[in-house]
């Protein structure tokens, strides 16, 4: 009976699999684009193997600064307060980039609004005014009770005020503002009509 002939061993070594390069996710926390907030999302990272060294995290704020995570650190909140934006990448070692995140913009205010200020009128002396200013977020909202209630805070090119009898006084802390990111500021002085 014939033998089936022996198949030839192969003399071409195999050509190595292609490594996949790493898929960047990122999961955002607290993250409301187009909001003013005044407390930072949370970004955690994913997408490197662990126990892999060959890449790192970094982040791109605005297209122009870059921040590499350390080692073993998938997490950043951002601290730039104003308009801003951040872009998540996995670099290799050389630098190249391997995985690249949508863009996130961040609306941050953290700074309370300066004033209010209380101020009265020397020819009507049942009027008090109120002057504040918000550099940042801008200013959405006065209380003449210490927050309990609040009114839009209009115009702010136009001082608010309010009326009382003459010898009342507002204590500390009764007039209140608020910015769009929700920092309030209260009246540091009392004020008598």
């Amino acid at each position: 009976s014939a033998q089936p002939s022996a198949t030839p061993a192969p003399t071409e070594e195999p050509t190595p699999t292609p490594v996949p390069k790493p898929v960047l996710e990122v999961t955002a926390e607290d993250y409301e684009p187009g909001v003013w907030k005044n407390s930072p999302p949370m970004f955690t990272l994913s997408g490197i193997p662990e126990d892999s060294t060959e890449y790192v995290y970094a982040v791109f704020i605005c297209d122009e600064r870059l921040i590499l995570l350390s080692d073993g650190n998938n997490m950043y909140v951002p601290s730039e307060e104003g308009l801003s934006s951040v872009r998540f990448v996995i670099l290799d070692k050389m630098g190249d980039v391997q995985s690249l995140s949508d863009q996130y913009d961040t609306m941050l205010d953290f700074t309370p609004p300066d004033g209010p200020y209380l101020s009265g009128d020397d020819e009507c002396k049942t009027v008090c005014y109120v002057t504040a200013d918000d550099w940042l977020s801008g200013l959405n909202g006065i209380s003449y009770d210490g927050g309990e209630t609040w009114d839009e805070y209009t115009d702010p090119e136009q001082e608010m005020s309010f009326l009382g009898d003459v010898g009342d006084t507002v204590e500390a802390g009764e007039i209140c503002v608020r910015d769009n990111a929700g920092n309030i500021s209260y009246n540091a002085e009392s004020f008598t009509f």
